[in-house]
């Protein structure tokens, strides 16, 4: 039955004023997510059949295991089943407007992973290896991504002010700034910035107002990136992913420690290292990561007797221990200030862990000793830097006066989690569906592993939300807790400890976790939109359910009741289907209590749609592939109106409108950023269009800043008006880009035009391909050029590229393969006019400066390491082209770079769209 009704295809509609979905039937298709849990099942009983004895015990040990995953998975699954057949019923998505996510591949992920939420445990050394193994995985997995990260996203925020510092020590030996040149930034950075000075910086000082702590510690890494690729950022950012996988192995290893088995800890830290913040940071250059290593360090040599009394485990005993371990609590206040109540907590359980040992004197007296010695050495570094024994803990020296404000915890506290674009509740959803339950159990169960959750929050979290800018700035979401992480962790293990053992509550966080996991793959696509959170509406669970309405923004004073009404309910809900029978309050024993909780938690959504700020916040947050609903029926696909933002432009007249002449200068009269490209259907629109000679607008889409990388994919589009003097001109676009759209004058004729404007058609197109042409380069030397008559119509020409070329990956801006078609519309063009474009880097500046010979209808300049990444890497070479008129189409390719990277063949499809839709 779950097979049948994923192989049906929802349309979903939602009403744009008002908390209401309705879901039809669209069509059938069979995807793969469908058979998902059937697989889970079959691997369940492969696992059972290996793990009997040979022969016919086998075979039962198999069926006994598919039977047993069966039978816990089929309440679930009926659950999910009779709420898509209910969805299908109009009115019931006015009481249950969240009554799409039960048609989202996230369901058939969710009963797939459920079966596997155990409980084994393994012996003290297995596990070891499987934190050596977690560790030489993740350390390959993320630094892989950190590669693609330093190719596709240049430095941001605070980033730079360290590596500032770690290049100052390198070549001055100080952390002076002062006498550093202009231009020095270049080094690690694609563009020059300036240093962050710190008021208390002494007299001809210049002082980074950050701590120089994690600038020591990027020293090795900076200079090797250097000496082997020329890339001191890229080194870097390799230190933090081998950093972030090394606490993913000693989260998983702590946690045993504290108690939890093998299963629940190992689940825990891949859902901790596989979504925000940890697997977005893992590469991000700030201290949180150091910090959250010395914390697991520390805390898995504390005796976990104190937290759990039957533990066996011990702690550390040997002054040879107690002494590395106090130096590594001394450095956290030189990574930063808001860590001294980390240190403080540390500092107080390795004293306590020393008092307690067998060799109680001479542990206490190393202790001690290392505090001493750190406390010195930090002590002199706050004087040098500005003159102050405080240092940059002194507000005013480093930063404003007014960083202290505990009046912000009314905001931040909750803000964490609930903020629209970086709270964690909408970036990792599972730790909410784990966590909340989980400090529940700790508390009825009266379990000491709730002090050490509440004490590491409190030391972390809460100290990070005084700060009036609690949501860390310009950033990738979730910063301020990565510190708090083994605090989460630890709560989200009791609560998946529990919610194992109840089948709908195991779906449920597993659901939870692959919405997570989507939001993860919304931000890698394209990294840059993850800053600000901008990914979030990207990710695929947004086109079944507008998660984003949910939370809301820090410029407001005070949290909208609606959402605090909202997020108690399902908490409450989380906690009451949860907790074992017979425990808390005797009013929440009562029979009722549960199903009532649960009823309000379901009608929540709805609830909050009377709000009167709903409305508005749901026409800001809604999908644009969520069709609009309207008294009740799915009228269509949304089409939405945008105004562009001018990215730069030249003579800007009183009127607002550009204007070009010939006593105007050649090139980029304006250029705009275009709103994210999102696939569908596009018209811009440009009015008071006059334009006489040969006039040009370029559309360029792009996954990088151009800053950073010159890739992006460009179509060339003639300009001319029409009667009303209207620019228009439709593309179709088929991936998630970023895009900007340039009008250039040429430096004959003129050209003059004003507002312009783009409709969106949030509609994907299904186009059928035949092959027209196929050419082969397997023995052909460069340049790389082939011809053919192709009749009116829609092509895709893919480039089929042969070698390697992983080795770029580790160039700061890596030679580009350059693709083009050239369409002549019926005329002929000689291969002579076309020798220019092989000469030309064919960035949009030299486009501009010198359009000699034939411009292509469509060209790209792609990564070259593209070609050595399978199945995701193919569509970055191809290009799709209209012929308007039959005639010849050229297609032209170049690679001059230092890869082993050639053309093999070119094959060139014909696209038709089906009539039908």
């Amino acid at each position: 039955m779950w097979l049948a009704t994923d192989a049906l295809v929802p349309d979903l509609g939602f009403a744009r004023d008002s908390m209401h979905v309705a879901v039809d039937i669209g069509g059938a298709r069979w995807p793969l997510w469908a058979w998902l849990p059937v697989m889970a099942v079959l691997l369940i009983g492969v696992r059972g059949a290996l793990g009997a004895a040979p022969g016919s015990q086998r075979l039962d040990a198999a069926w006994a295991g598919i039977s047993n995953v069966t039978t816990w998975i089929a309440l679930p699954a009926a659950l999910l089943l009779a709420l898509r057949t209910v969805s299908l019923w109009n009115p019931s998505g006015i009481l249950f407007p969240w009554l799409g996510l039960v048609w989202s591949p996230h369901a058939s992920v969710a009963l797939a992973l459920a079966p596997f939420l155990g409980n084994r445990d393994r012996s003290a050394a297995i596990r070891r290896r499987t934190a050596a193994v977690l560790f030489a995985l993740l350390s390959a997995l993320l630094g892989a991504y950190a590669l693609y990260v330093c190719q596709m996203v240049m430095i941001h925020g605070d980033e730079a002010q360290y590596l500032r510092v770690t290049q100052s020590l390198l070549r001055d030996g100080d952390i002076d700034l002062a006498n550093n040149l202009k231009g020095d930034a270049t080094e690690f950075h694609v563009m020059d910035v300036g240093a962050h000075r710190a008021p208390g910086s002494p007299p001809g000082k210049v002082y980074s107002k950050h701590p120089a702590g994690l600038s020591v510690l990027l020293l090795p890494a900076y200079q090797l990136g250097l000496d082997l690729w020329d890339n001191p950022r890229l080194g870097a950012a390799l230190a933090m992913s081998v950093c972030a996988a090394a606490i993913a192995s000693l989260l998983y290893l702590w946690l045993c420690h504290t108690g939890a088995s093998h299963s629940v800890s190992l689940w825990v830290t891949l859902g901790c290292v596989t979504t925000t913040p940890l697997f977005l940071f893992s590469t991000q250059i700030y201290p949180e990561l150091p910090t959250v290593l010395v914390s697991l360090i520390v805390l898995l040599r504390l005796d976990p007797r104190w937290l759990r009394p039957k533990a066996t485990a011990g702690g550390a005993g040997s002054p040879w221990e107690f002494a590395p371990l106090a130096l590594l609590v001394g450095v956290l206040p030189f990574l930063h200030p808001r860590y001294a109540p980390l240190t403080a907590l540390l500092g107080l359980g390795l004293l306590w862990q020393a008092h307690t040992s067998a060799d109680r004197r001479i542990n206490l007296g190393v202790v001690s000793a290392a505090g001493a010695l750190c406390l010195v050495m930090l002590l002199s570094h706050n004087i040098t830097v500005s003159g102050d024994w405080l240092g940059n803990f002194r507000p005013g020296n480093a930063w404003d006066e007014d960083a202290l404000a505990p009046g912000t915890w009314w905001m931040s506290l909750p803000g964490h989690w609930l903020h629209v674009t970086k709270g964690l509740a909408l970036n990792a959803p599972w730790f909410v569906v784990a966590v909340v339950p989980g400090l529940a159990v700790l508390a009825v169960s009266r379990d000491r592993r709730l002090l050490a959750v509440v004490a590491l929050y409190t030391v972390t979290a809460v100290v990070n939300g005084i700060h009036p800018d609690w949501t860390f700035g310009f950033c990738l979401p979730s910063r301020f807790l990565i510190t708090a992480l083994p605090a989460l962790a630890l709560g989200a293990a009791a609560g998946l400890d529990t919610i194992r053992r109840t089948p709908w509550l195991g779906v449920l966080l597993c659901g939870t976790l692959a919405v997570s996991w989507d939001i993860i793959g919304a931000a890698v696509h394209i990294p840059e939109l993850a800053f600000e959170g901008e990914h979030l509406p990207r990710a695929a669970i947004a086109n079944f359910y507008p998660m984003g309405i949910h939370g809301f923004r820090h410029t407001i004073d005070s949290i909208p009741l609606p959402d605090l009404l909202l997020w108690t309910g399902v908490a409450a809900a989380l906690i009451v289907t949860t907790l074992p029978e017979g425990t808390g309050p005797m009013w929440f024993r009562h029979r009722l209590t549960m199903p009532a909780v649960v009823t309000i938690a379901l009608l929540g959504p709805a609830l909050w749609g009377l709000a009167p700020s709903s409305a508005s916040r749901l026409r800001q947050n809604l999908s644009p592939y969520l069709k609009v609903l309207e008294e009740g029926d799915i009228k269509g696909s949304t089409t939405l109106n945008s105004t562009f933002r001018r990215l730069r432009e030249g003579k800007a007249l009183e009127d607002g409108s550009f204007s070009a002449d010939e006593d105007s200068s050649p090139g980029t009269l304006a250029a705009y950023y275009m709103p994210i490209q999102l696939p569908g259907l596009y018209r811009v629109v440009t009015r008071g269009v006059v334009a006489e000679g040969t006039q040009t607008a370029y559309v360029s889409h792009q996954r990088t800043l151009p800053a950073l990388q010159p890739w992006s994919e460009r179509q060339r589009i003639p300009v001319g008006a029409g009667q009303d003097g209207t620019f228009r001109f439709d593309y179709y676009h088929d991936r998630l880009q970023l895009g900007y759209l340039h009008y250039v004058y040429s430096g004959t004729g003129s050209l003059r035009f004003g507002h312009t404007t783009q409709d969106f058609h949030a509609r994907r197109l299904q186009l059928r391909q035949e092959e027209a042409a196929r050419f082969d380069f397997r023995r052909t030397p460069g340049p790389h050029a082939a011809r053919d008559n192709l009749e009116q119509g829609r092509y895709l020409a893919r480039f089929q590229l042969a070698g390697g070329a992983l080795s770029t990956l580790t160039e700061k801006q890596p030679t580009p393969a350059k693709m083009a078609v050239v369409v002549s519309d019926g005329s002929d063009v000689p291969f002579e006019r076309l020798k220019p474009w092989y000469d030309s880097p064919r960035r949009m500046h030299h486009i501009i400066a010198g359009p000699d010979g034939v411009q292509p209808q469509r060209e790209a300049l792609a990564a070259p390491w593209w070609a050595s990444v399978p199945l995701v890497g193919d569509d970055v070479y191809e290009l799709s082209f209209l012929v308007r008129e039959e005639g010849i189409v050229w297609f032209l390719f170049q690679y001059d770079g230092p890869a082993d990277l050639d053309l093999e063949e070119i094959v060139v499809y014909r696209q038709h769209l089906d009539v039908a839709q």
